[in-house]
Parts: structure tokens; C-alpha cells; sequence
């Protein structure tokens, strides 16, 4: 049981890897490169930030990996469940 859910686990993993690899090579290489705007509270730019863009890039992946974790089956966190 404990197996399946690695594989499980380990599968979601790559995947979301793989999607970001894309997603960063296609449609954010230029917040990459460029960085991101950096807007006042009135909203005017006052620069950019590459910083702040791979911060922001950052934390969407990790959110979206740990979004996918419950959809493997919920038993891999289950602390209840006798192995």
C-alpha cells in the first residue's frame, strides 16, 4: 500500500515538474528575464523586478503541487491507516 502511494506520490511530482517546465520556457520566460512590474499604490510603474518575479513564480508552483497532492488518493497522508 505503502508503495502505490510513493508511486503515486513521485508520479504528481513529475508531472508537475514537467508542466513547469514548460510553462517557464513558453510563457514566463520574459517576467523571467525582464522581471515583473513594480507599481505604486496609485498604479504608476516605477521599475521592474526579476526578484520579485521568481518569488511570485515560485510560490504558484509550490501551491499548485500541494493542490495536486489530495487528488492521489488521500491514504498517503493518513496517518490512521495500519501499514
Amino acid at each position: 500500500m505503502l508503495v502505490e502511494n510513493s508511486d503515486k506520490f513521485l508520479l504528481v511530482l513529475s508531472i508537475s515538474f514537467e508542466s513547469l517546465a514548460l510553462i517557464l520556457q513558453f510563457l514566463l520566460f520574459s517576467e523571467l528575464s525582464e522581471g515583473i512590474p513594480v507599481l505604486t499604490d496609485e498604479g504608476e510603474e516605477v521599475g521592474r523586478s526579476v526578484a520579485a518575479a521568481k518569488k511570485g513564480i515560485t510560490e504558484v508552483v509550490v501551491s499548485r503541487i500541494v493542490m495536486a497532492v489530495p487528488g492521489m488518493g488521500g491514504s498517503y497522508f493518513d496517518t490512521t491507516q495500519k501499514i
